[in-house]
């Protein structure tokens, strides 16, 4: 049979939940982190830049082409540097 003391038997009960606890705080805030960089990129993506007026609006039709709410002119789903 193991002998074991209180202090030693607390000490392993501590290390081992205290471990346990940490790493499932990691994992889920892993998850969180992950979740929230995702959306941040989903919202970006919708964010579009009229061409002729300078004009942020979010575009979410799910066309390629979206007209500009202040001015009307049709522009091109997609990054800023399109030529």
């Amino acid at each position: 049979m193991i002998s074991l003391t209180v202090g030693q038997f607390c000490s392993i009960f501590l290390i081992f939940f205290l471990s346990l606890f940490s790493i499932l705080w990691l994992r889920s805030y892993c998850k969180f982190k992950y979740f929230h960089t995702q959306q941040n990129k989903d919202i970006l993506r919708l964010f579009q830049k009229c061409k002729v007026c300078n004009f942020e609006y979010i575009n979410r039709e799910g066309t390629i082409f979206s007209h500009c709410p202040i001015c009307g002119s049709i522009n091109k789903k997609g990054g800023e540097d399109d030529n």
